[in-house]
């Protein structure tokens, strides 16, 4: 991942106008203006604000405020990344625009025809401090969505767990997990003890190839091909990319990207046929 040094000035200003975004398209959807389908990636640009807003707060020498949070509007529970953080409320499966009637009385396949959603997909992840004191458990799909393609493949490499790959996707969560919050808290004030603490975290690899086949296929499908030893190339002569599989001796070229190839490469094996 590749870094830039950004004028203070510039960022506040860059922050200022997500928020703008998001509060839009929120106060949007609810009212019906904007469509729901086309915007469920909210609640990680909700987080990605909150966590570039910390950052400035650091760089100002301004103390972090609490997480921040929103309220559901059935239970009055906190809502994290867009979904109600109580399991036993509906909306923490559907965003808050679903009407709570139609959760109610519609069954699964009509609540997503209708408004074109899907039920949310968890992926599971854990953090925990190395001496194990503290645990939380956390759905990492937000990271996921605004993750860039190397990240995920940085963290596919490292079995999804357990290094720096993997680091990245609890630190995401600092500004708006007290959990996770709490751990990096205590980490921190051993580290100029003779116990300094360090932590781990560990994403749930079924579940976020699942996560990924449904809402990044091509980057799922170039992960599961890794996974099954079939190498997606590029050819070097003509900028296209292609797929050989040494097992079964097949091989197919000219395809315009790497996940066209892994797609194809996918399909030609039946591969990741039970999720």
């Amino acid at each position: 991942m590749n870094y830039i040094s950004v004028p203070l000035r510039l960022l506040a200003d860059l922050i200022d106008m997500s928020r703008s975004h998001v509060d839009d398209i929120t106060s949007g959807v609810e009212e019906g203006i904007y469509d729901a389908a086309e915007n469920q990636d909210i609640g990680a640009k909700e987080q990605t604000i909150i966590t570039a807003e910390t950052l400035y707060r650091e760089a100002m020498g301004v103390p972090a405020s609490p997480v921040a949070t929103t309220q559901c509007h059935r239970c009055g529970s906190n809502v994290t990344g867009g979904y109600c953080s109580d399991d036993t409320c509906p909306y923490s499966d559907w965003p808050q625009c679903v009407p709570i009637n139609d959760l109610h009385d519609n069954t699964l396949d009509a609540i997503q025809a209708k408004h074109n959603l899907r039920k949310r997909q968890r992926v599971k992840a854990e953090i925990h401090s190395d001496d194990r004191l503290f645990v939380a458990n956390f759905d990492a799909a937000a990271w996921l969505s605004q993750a860039d393609d190397e990240a995920i493949i940085a963290l596919h490499a490292i079995s999804w767990g357990g290094d720096y790959a993997s680091d990245v996707v609890a630190e995401f969560f600092e500004a708006t997990n007290s959990d996770i919050a709490n751990i990096f808290d205590y980490c921190r004030k051993t580290h100029n003890t003779s116990r300094a603490m360090g932590f781990e975290c560990i994403v749930e690899e079924i579940s976020g190839l699942a996560w990924l086949k449904q809402h990044r296929y091509g980057l799922w499908a170039r992960l599961v091909c890794e996974n099954e030893g079939i190498m997606v190339v590029k050819e070097a002569t003509n900028n296209t990319y292609g797929w050989d599989d040494a097992k079964s001796n097949e091989s197919s070229w000219g395809y315009s990207t790497a996940e066209d190839a892994a797609i194809s490469a996918v399909k030609t094996f039946h591969l990741g046929e039970v999720a």
